[in-house]
């Protein structure tokens, strides 16, 4: 694939401003940025948040958008059979949020919603191949993805020792395929939640935490036609412990497993994730 040897550089300038206005029960702000790229397109975001209390209801929305930059890799490659895009242009995302919170029993329970949408464009595929000169470049795709849906949080303050947080997340995001179809785009998940137990004694803590992702979609690339299928990921449970103890004023003993119940499972088609692991450690303080 030719010497993978390079010496690459790109540079970029750039300046921001904000402006915050911040009174008893309203919150505003306003920012904006823009970036002068040597190696691809320049760029600007902004964005726009307020944040309204009255009682124990906070109402909160924002509304702007971002950008992402090429990537070494995605701009030269991996070896010199790779052609660079100069053409590229930076990711680009709008999106707005609304959203409230609500605070209960003496404030120690804490309700949120949140629904949002985001349109993504200028999508970077850095693996296009090139029938004539038999390399590779990275192009920008054309259409939208599109990625809606709604967040709930819950937090609850138990006793002085142990607390819960929990949140769930709905997602439908679509992406054009080649025919300009809309597709589900692929390693977005529809569901996603997760749940974090902590609880603190004299001398340490003990934290527990488990993430539920819902099944999603990927890509799989056989070696005959048609060279592209569409394959689902199944769903999967993490569970990962942790602990610290406190030996005396300035040592400590802390621990983890992760992956705790040593689930099976992929979040990228053919590439296998670890299994259960456990750490140990000594935290020094002077």
């Amino acid at each position: 694939f030719g010497n993978p040897n390079q010496n690459r550089d790109t540079s970029t300038s750039s300046f921001a401003m904000e402006y915050r206005l911040d009174q008893d029960n309203l919150h505003l702000s306003l920012s904006g940025r823009h970036e002068n790229n040597s190696e691809f397109d320049d760029s600007s975001s902004w964005r726009a948040t307020a944040n309204y209390a009255f009682g124990a209801t906070t109402l909160f929305a924002s509304v702007g958008e971002s950008v992402k930059n090429p990537t070494f890799t995605e701009r030269y490659g991996f070896f010199t059979n790779f052609i660079g895009n100069p053409d590229l242009k930076p990711e680009e995302s709008a999106q707005v949020e609304i959203g409230a919170k609500r605070f209960l029993i003496d404030d120690r329970l804490e309700l949120g919603l949140t629904w949002f949408d985001a349109e993504l464009e200028n999508e970077i595929n850095g693996f296009v191949f090139d029938p004539v000169t038999f390399g590779f470049t990275s192009a920008n795709v054309d259409g939208k993805s599109d990625r809606k849906g709604v967040e709930l949080t819950f937090s609850y303050i138990a006793t002085d020792r142990f607390r819960i947080k929990a949140n769930y997340s709905y997602l439908d995001a679509t992406e054009e395929d080649f025919a300009s179809d809309s597709v589900t785009e692929v390693r977005r998940p529809e569901h996603t939640g997760s749940i974090n137990m902590d609880y603190s004694f004299n001398r340490g803590s003990l934290n527990l935490t488990v993430i539920r992702t819902g099944s999603q979609e990927d890509l799989y690339f056989p070696p005959s036609p048609p060279f592209q299928e569409r394959v689902t990921l199944s769903a999967f449970t993490l569970v990962e412990l942790s602990g610290q103890y406190q030996i005396n004023h300035r040592l400590s003993l802390t621990g983890r497993i992760e992956n705790a119940l040593d689930e099976d499972y992929e979040q990228v088609f053919g590439f296998e994730s670890p299994g259960a692991a456990v750490y140990f450690g000594l935290r020094f303080n002077w």
